[in-house]
């Protein structure tokens, strides 16, 4: 206990001053360490080999065991903390398992941070075209507001027509893929 003491003391600059809750929580079982699972190397660097069998003759011939005379890192108490096994893989490791990760969690990645970015454009595109439209409209009878008023319904006729365009497109697309289905299913009876 003292050469704890001394080692908290170099390595805070502070002298313990927890003794008495050290006393009372040092046997609960989140700080004991069960010996009898712990590897022989293990109890030989921690040198609890030599007093656990000093101990065990003690308890051999009927001495009670007081605070003092246990076996450092271990307690009265029935319940005993395994120790924990090493993780299978560290930080580095799951890393690279997360960037080798297969194609199709990559790919809905991909796509999920285009729609992202695809929204981002256009609440850019309608926050620009909201700030036009609210410039323009300080003074509505000047020409440039008529120029520009008149190219805004010219923008929105072709967008129009487009749309029309690519949907007669899609109609007729969906008409031939129809007829030939027909044509098919009369060629196979």
């Amino acid at each position: 206990m003292a050469l704890a003491k001394q080692k908290f003391q170099f390595e805070t600059g502070k002298p313990f001053s927890h003794e008495l809750c050290w006393m009372e929580v040092k046997n609960l079982p989140k700080f004991c360490i069960n010996t009898d699972d712990m590897a022989a190397q293990m109890k030989t660097a921690l040198a609890l080999d030599e007093e656990g069998e000093i101990n065990s003759s003690d308890e051999g011939e009927g001495v009670a065991l007081n605070d003092n005379d246990k076996n450092p890192g271990s307690c009265n108490s029935k319940r005993s903390l395994k120790m924990t096994p090493r993780p299978a893989f560290g930080k580095k490791a799951a890393k690279k398992l997360q960037f080798s990760s297969p194609k199709s969690v990559s790919d809905e990645k991909a796509a999920f941070y285009k729609r992202i970015a695809d929204n981002a454009e256009q609440r850019t595109a309608f926050q620009k075209d909201r700030f036009t439209m609210s410039l323009f409209a300080m003074d509505p009878q000047s020409e440039a507001a008529k120029r520009f008023l008149s190219i805004k319904q010219e923008e929105a006729l072709i967008e129009a027509e487009l749309t029309l365009a690519r949907k007669k497109r899609e109609l007729a697309q969906l008409q031939l893929e129809a007829h030939d289905n027909e044509d098919e299913s009369i060629s196979l009876l």
